[in-house]
């Protein structure tokens, strides 16, 4: 005589959700084998539920009774079959989900697709890159989305290409795949950023911002880039970046490129952080010889946002030197005023005295 449970098993659809499921939750290996029965039940939604139930137990047993029920008359049970064989992760199942990506029913492809990314066997990436171009857009998205969890450098290029998608979920997941890829999808994550969709530019952005000291110096590069878009993001980018950025950016202070050399001063100002200052005081030194505007703007960075700096003082008497250059008095006087005031006890406090006395203060 069948028990209480066993005939619960074998009731209708509506009735083997709430029933089967906390069998399931219970992981109780005996319902394994009514739940593999009521695979076969003549009601598809007692099949699906019955599916989805050992998906949830994750008992391999049922491996191969889910990989014939990815062949049901039923799309739901196609569906839940192939999603549970995912949840399961049994790679003997990736055969059987790849054709199952040509299935006439779009949920069914896309639940294999899913599936195939939660089992993360690499032999299926070009069958999934494959449904990147399938006609519907929720599996084009979840077929980006198992890429992203596989993280193979061959979905590369087909990624890329995605982010054109003309559906914003896709694109999504295309970008996300792009930063699992990592370190060789820098460039394009950084292209990305100068894209005609709002979402791609926003989650390449905030894909670069949690990749951190990774994506550091490809941004820096990026300083450079011909795109003014490309160089405002790359800046932005740096400054979310926060410390990670520093030591690279104080080290790109060096080269001897002075639009690249302020971009860097600026992104380090942002970011705050105390190592900074010589370097912007660096930056300076570099510019007052042929670029005084630039010097100026440097000095006043370094007076403004590290007032109690050992710096502070020499970077205001040095606006003062820089004023006296274009010959501007008045704004030297009040430089050297200041160094006096602010900074009485410094060395620069008696260079300032002097240079007032000479101009006459």
């Amino acid at each position: 005589m069948k028990s209480r449970r066993e005939k619960e098993i074998s009731r209708t659809g509506d009735r083997l959700r709430p029933r089967a499921a906390p069998r399931a939750e219970m992981r109780d290996p005996k319902a394994v084998d009514h739940l593999i029965r009521a695979l076969a039940d003549k009601d598809e939604m007692v099949r699906s539920q019955a599916a989805r139930a050992l998906g949830e137990m994750r008992d391999p047993k049922a491996v191969e009774h889910l990989i014939r029920a990815l062949k049901d008359r039923h799309k739901l049970v196609r569906a839940e079959a192939a999603e549970a064989l995912g949840r399961i992760g049994d790679p003997l199942a990736v055969d059987h989900l790849v054709r199952a990506l040509k299935d006439e029913n779009a949920r069914v492809r896309g639940a294999a697709a899913r599936a195939l990314g939660e089992i993360g066997d690499l032999q299926a990436v070009p069958a999934i890159i494959g449904t990147l171009k399938d006609r519907d857009e929720d599996v084009r998205g979840e077929a980006a989305r198992a890429l992203g969890k596989m993280g193979d450098e061959r979905a590369l290029q087909p990624l890329i290409e995605a982010l054109r998608d003309i559906d914003t979920y896709v694109r999504c997941y295309a970008t996300i795949a792009l930063g699992t890829i990592g370190t060789p999808a820098l460039d394009s994550l950084i292209q990305a950023l100068k894209s005609e969709y709002d979402d791609v530019r926003e989650r390449a952005a905030n894909t670069l911002i949690g990749m951190k000291d990774r994506a550091v110096e490809s941004l820096i590069g990026a300083l450079r880039d011909e795109d003014w878009a490309i160089r405002k993001e790359a800046q932005r980018i740096l400054v979310n970046i926060k410390a990670p950025a520093v030591e690279p950016l104080i080290r790109a202070l060096g080269v001897e490129d002075w639009d690249v050399q302020r971009q860097v001063a600026q992104v380090l100002e942002e970011i705050g952080d105390e190592r900074a200052v010589d370097a912007l005081y660096y930056v300076g030194e570099t510019f007052a010889a042929e670029n005084s505007d630039s010097a100026t703007a440097v000095y006043q960075t370094v007076v403004k946002t590290y007032p109690n700096s050992p710096r502070a003082p020499s970077a205001l008497y040095k606006l003062g030197l820089l004023a006296e250059k274009r010959n501007d008095k008045a704004a030297a006087r009040t430089f050297y005023s200041r160094v006096v005031s602010t900074y009485p006890r410094s060395d620069e406090a008696n260079l300032a005295r002097d240079k007032l006395l000479r101009l006459g203060h």
